[in-house]
């Protein structure tokens, strides 16, 4: 049930339709409505608010305003946090093997170490016909050969736009 009366609801809905169309479902719109006070200024705002944008959400119902004034303000001495590569997934680790040139030697211990996602983060990356280095198919192809994954190889090979026989050269020369 909204706190905002039938008209005050119908003008703030009229006012986000000008502005959105049909894009938003009538709900949606009216949920901002009400969390804005059935301002729709600040609902398109709310609305169109990026990362980092600070929008005061409306009123208390005291009338104050909902955070204080300092909220967005960073503290003295503030860090933003690290990434910890220990804490990386195996996914984003055999992601970055992918798109980087990684040695041939990399290629088979993932292999060995993680076979399940090393397979499947590649064939992700394959089926999303992400665009690997010329250097990186060759050792991938060179890594399938050498642990005798024929239905692997045979699988890349079928992939003729991402799996050339440049690539086949690339990967038969390899140390």
């Amino acid at each position: 049930m909204s706190s905002l009366s039938a008209e005050k609801l119908a003008a703030g809905l009229r006012e986000l339709n000008r502005v959105y169309g049909t894009k938003l479902d009538k709900e949606v719109l009216e949920s901002v409505l009400e969390i804005c006070g059935g301002d729709a200024r600040q609902a398109v705002a709310f609305l169109q608010a990026q990362q980092g944008d600070f929008i005061d959400p409306g009123p208390s119902a005291s009338g104050e305003s909902s955070l204080p004034a300092d909220y967005m303000t960073k503290p003295d001495k503030y860090v933003a946090p690290k990434s910890d590569d220990a804490d990386e997934s195996p996914a984003v680790r055999l992601k970055k093997l992918f798109l980087t040139e990684a040695a041939f030697a990399d290629h088979v211990g993932w292999r060995e170490k993680d076979y399940p996602h090393y397979l499947a983060v590649l064939l992700m990356l394959i089926e999303k016909r992400v665009e690997l280095g010329a250097s990186t198919k060759g050792r991938i192809l060179a890594a399938a050969w050498n642990s005798h994954d024929w239905p692997l190889a045979n699988y890349l090979l079928a992939h003729e736009e991402q799996f050339g026989l440049i690539d086949v050269l690339r990967g038969e020369f390899l140390p």
